[in-house]
This record gives structure tokens, C-alpha cells and sequence, in this order.
């Protein structure tokens, strides 16, 4: 049945933590969350921009496994792609990943030039993703 469940923990009767995990709705659009948006310019720089697959209400959908397809422009590439899937048969160097339990992850890579980098996420049926680093 979904829902909420929440969870508090307490100490001597003092709340010292809360959390809640909702059940996901259906997949309607993806997000790019790097680790870092400023790289050097050096060729061999690295973001790792981890792509989530969620819901209307922008919960995680634990399930999802939609084909993203990757587009960069500008001041660096596609390093490699991958979900944690330790049984996919997927290359690592592609412009696209499936989600493994509603997640992938784009690694991008600088060029040995200045100047800004764009990458769009896409996926059939969803709502892309944009995101925008520097390399300097």
C-alpha cells in the first residue's frame, strides 16, 4: 500500500533524528546531481554526476531502469557511464546507461581547453535533465 513511514529516533526523550521515505510514483523526469561543477582544464579532470529517475513529487524511483541517453558540448566528454549493476553487459564508453535501481552515473571529463560544458540527460517518456560545469 503506498505511503509514508516515518521514523524518530530519541535520547533521554529529546528527538535526535527524523527520517521519512515515501513510496515512489511513477518516473516522470530525471536529475543530474554532479559532485563538482568547477574542473581543470588539464584533459583529465573528473565530475561524477550521479542521474536519478524520479517521480511527480521528486522521490526516487527505487524500480526504474529507463535508458538515459547523455549529450555534451563544450569543454569536455564522456569519460564512461555505469548503474552498479555488477551483471550488465553495457559498455562502460557510451552516450547512454539504464538505470539500476532508479540511479546511473555520468563521468565527464575536461578538455585540455578553458570554457563551459553542457550535459543533457535524456529518456523516453520523461522529463530530461540539464546540467552545466566550468572547466578552467
Amino acid at each position: 500500500e503506498p505511503g509514508e513511514l516515518k521514523v524518530v529516533a530519541r535520547r533521554n526523550g529529546k528527538i535526535v533524528a527524523e527520517k521519512r521515505i515515501h513510496t515512489a510514483g511513477k518516473p516522470t523526469r530525471l536529475e543530474l546531481l554532479p559532485d563538482r561543477v568547477t574542473l581543470r582544464a588539464n584533459g583529465t579532470d573528473l565530475s561524477f554526476i550521479t542521474v536519478r529517475v524520479l517521480d511527480k513529487d521528486g522521490h526516487l524511483c527505487p524500480t526504474a531502469d529507463n535508458r538515459v541517453d547523455f549529450t555534451i558540448e563544450g569543454a569536455g566528454g564522456i569519460a564512461a557511464v555505469g548503474n552498479g549493476n555488477a551483471a550488465t553487459t553495457e559498455p562502460f564508453q557510451a552516450r547512454h546507461r539504464k538505470a539500476f535501481n532508479g540511479l546511473c552515473m555520468l563521468i565527464v571529463r575536461s578538455d585540455d581547453q578553458p570554457g563551459k560544458i553542457k550535459i543533457t540527460a535524456r529518456s523516453k517518456g520523461l522529463e530530461g535533465a540539464k546540467a552545466h560545469l566550468t572547466s578552467e
